[in-house]
């Protein structure tokens, strides 16, 4: 039986006028839940109690006798059943993600009525949102008829979109993974992740303070390169003039803008001789300052205006010859700032960019006092993200006993990959480079945090998907990438990492160094290099790149540019690995994993990018990682089973174990690890008690 299903819910407010609609919030509660036939409510005050309780048993009868249960945002819908005692197990159908899979990875609304509306689906003026919710009304507020009728026109629209999407029956493997993987992110975020509160207040407190100091740091070193002219570090303009010494004054950005076409969809290409020509008339070289005390509003800011009478009045008027500064800068002949030099792939509204990419870019290639400041850049940036993203993020999402509960969310990013929220744990750099992984622990006494990490899993898609002879050479015979990319660059392996992937991308500006090691892996890698200009072709003529799975990405606008380069020629590049490594083989596997642990006490608690943490308790390691093994191990069988498509390179992937998931060590040798788990004093009882099937 297909059931199409909408609920209504109450929901907090925050002091910014957020909401927060969550099941996990325990003020917040489900107050109505319909589907085709009948709407019930469950938690209004215009309702009798005895006849919600009698509500709850048809619903739960009504989801015993569903194989398909539809809905838009079903992850959400299902959530707040489940919350709320009822179950299901059944399979899904989301109208949003299907939507979402459909647009190909180009930006379309994704709300109801928007999706309705593409179809000729009718939809009503929504006066709950507008003369109750809007107004500060909360749902269990609205009265009964009205809720009721809002309720079943969603469901009878939601049912009309469903058909529609069912009968067109488009990218029918790519939607079954997509649904079976929203459930399994259902029960996922249900579990929830367990912080260590503790850890957390350390970490904040450790981070505060080195954010202070580096603040200190930074505006020490701006001072001395800038002379007396005030920097904010949060200023985009300001950051421009400091790091390459050039200012875009306000009377000629529209001249800027219009010079590289930054105001269009899709940006000019300008000559180098265009870009060095507008970065020496439009921009404005910046000089260093001496400051002196205004005499003439003594340093205020602030002047008296002369009376008829020849008295003056308050000083309330802005001084003029320091624009209400206090201080008059005198500018010297010194150029200020770091000079850092910039190219055409760094112009942006404000001049030049100065965001995270580009920061480490010019680190990588400074000296002197240009490298200290970027380098201390770089770190103040990290640690305000963690601050301001993860530290009050997680202790904000923090519900009873300590547990997380972060939104994964399918339908945001062009490529299909996994974004999530609240914290983004998707964003994030690996391993030991994230102190904040430190608070996530193990729910069980003495438990572990397992992850299992596909080695490398893009680098082997694009040679699947290209059918690059060396590529398939240097996966078999184990060659260290990073380390050729190191030596031809000449830097560490750690740093050689930023680089080595980027030319599955397109990527080709950099330094001299950097510019060599692309042009080397194009060489060396001729069939990705054949791939990527096949993909842009195909792109100009077909308008969209399919994958082996089905999915589609839609370029409507690819086109052939006056230099015989393709317009989004990087996102032509860079969506089918993505998207194939991480919005296909992932997930599938990720299913496959959560499967496995059905039964057993570990639980799934966190997919991210190429990776699937487990917590899980100590008693029962051996059988979890055992059960995860399988799962990877199965990973062409299962390509094979849900997209017809045989893998024909090899996949490998890393295990590691810890107390938390920042701390953690490589298994070497699984089998090894197990036979001497195994021989450890382990009480049968407790490990039967993590066993039930």
């Amino acid at each position: 039986m297909k059931t199409v299903l909408d609920i209504e819910c109450t929901f907090q407010t925050d002091t910014k006028g957020k909401r927060d609609p969550s099941p996990f919030n325990p003020l917040n509660k489900l107050v109505s839940v319909g589907y085709e036939e009948e709407y019930y409510a469950t938690d209004h005050p215009d309702v009798v109690f005895y006849c919600q309780v009698y509500n709850r048993d048809r619903i739960q009868d009504r989801l015993n006798h569903t194989t398909l249960l539809i809905g838009h945002n079903i992850k959400f819908d299902l959530q707040w059943l489940l919350e709320c005692g009822f179950t299901y197990d059944g399979e899904l159908w989301d109208t949003m993600l299907y939507e979402y899979v459909k647009a190909g990875g180009v930006h379309t609304p994704m709300n109801l009525s928007d999706c309705c509306t593409r179809y000729g689906i009718e939809t009503k003026t929504d006066v709950v949102k507008t003369e109750y919710w809007d107004k500060g009304k909360n749902t269990d507020e609205i009265p009964w008829e009205i809720l009721e009728e809002y309720g079943k026109q969603d469901v009878k629209i939601t049912k009309e979109l469903f058909e529609i999407q069912y009968a067109e029956n488009l990218y029918q493997p790519t939607i079954k993974l997509t649904n079976d993987f929203c459930y399994v992110l259902t029960q996922m975020e249900r579990t929830g992740i367990k912080i260590d509160e503790h850890e957390l207040n350390r970490i904040d407190k450790k981070y505060t303070k080195r954010f202070a100091e580096l603040k200190d740091e930074l505006e020490t070193l701006a001072q001395e390169a800038m002379g007396d002219t005030p920097i904010n570090l949060n200023s985009s303009n300001d950051k421009c003039a400091l790091i390459y010494s050039r200012r875009l004054p306000k009377t000629r950005k529209t001249k800027w803008r219009d010079t590289f076409g930054l105001d269009n969809k899709y940006p000019s290409r300008v000559s180098n001789g265009t870009f060095v020509r507008a970065t020496r008339d439009i921009l404005e070289v910046e000089y260093k300052t001496k400051a002196e005390h205004c005499s003439l509003c003594a340093g205020t800011g602030r002047v008296a205006k002369k009376r008829k009478d020849g008295t003056y009045g308050a000083p309330r008027y802005i001084c003029s010859p320091c624009n209400g500064a206090g201080v008059l800068y005198h500018q010297l002949k010194q150029v200020a700032g770091f000079k850092c030099k910039p190219d055409a792939t760094k112009v942006n509204t404000n001049g030049f960019k100065t965001d995270k990419e580009t920061l480490i870019e010019l680190q990588q290639a400074a000296t002197g006092d240009a490298k200290d400041f970027l380098t201390k850049m770089v770190e103040y940036n990290a640690i305000k993200t963690y601050l301001t993203s993860f530290v009050a993020g997680i202790r904000k999402g923090i519900r009873g006993q300590s547990i997380l509960h972060p939104q994964f969310m399918q339908a945001v990013t062009a490529t299909g990959r996994l974004s999530s929220r609240d914290p983004n744990f998707q964003n994030q750099p690996r391993g030991d480079t994230f102190p904040i992984r430190r608070v996530v622990q193990s729910r069980f006494k003495s438990g572990k945090i397992i992850e299992v990490d596909f080695a490398q899993l893009e680098f082997r898609v694009a040679v699947e998907l290209s059918g690059d002879k060396q590529g398939r050479v240097d996966i078999d015979e184990g060659t260290d990438k990073h380390q050729f990319t190191a030596d031809i660059i000449g830097c560490t392996r750690q740093e050689a990492k930023a680089h080595t992937f980027k030319p599955l991308y397109g990527g080709t500006t950099g330094t001299t160094e950097e510019q060599d090691y692309y042009s080397a892996f194009e060489n060396r890698h001729s069939g990705i290099t054949n791939w990527h200009k096949q993909l842009g072709d195909g792109a100009i003529k077909y308008k969209e790149v399919v994958l082996p799975s089905g999915r589609t990405y839609s370029f409507p606008h690819a086109k052939r540019l006056g230099n015989g380069s393709v317009s989004s020629a990087t996102k032509i590049k860079n969506y089918p690995v993505q998207g194939f490594a991480t919005a296909d083989i992932v997930p599938a596997v990720t299913v496959e994993v959560y499967q496995e642990l059905l039964g057993i006490d570990a639980v799934l608690i966190n997919t991210v990018h190429d990776s699937v943490i487990v917590d899980t308790p100590e008693e029962i390691v051996d059988v979890v990682l055992l059960r995860l093994c399988k799962a990877f191990d199965r990973t062409k069988d299962i390509i094979k089973e849900r997209f017809n498509y045989n893998l024909t390179v090899p996949l490998a992937y890393d295990i590691k174990i810890g107390s938390n998931w920042l701390d953690m060590k490589e298994i070497k040798d699984v089998n090894e690890y197990i036979n001497e788990y195994r021989q450890r004093p382990w009480a049968e009882g407790s490990r039967a008690g993590s066993i039930q099937g």
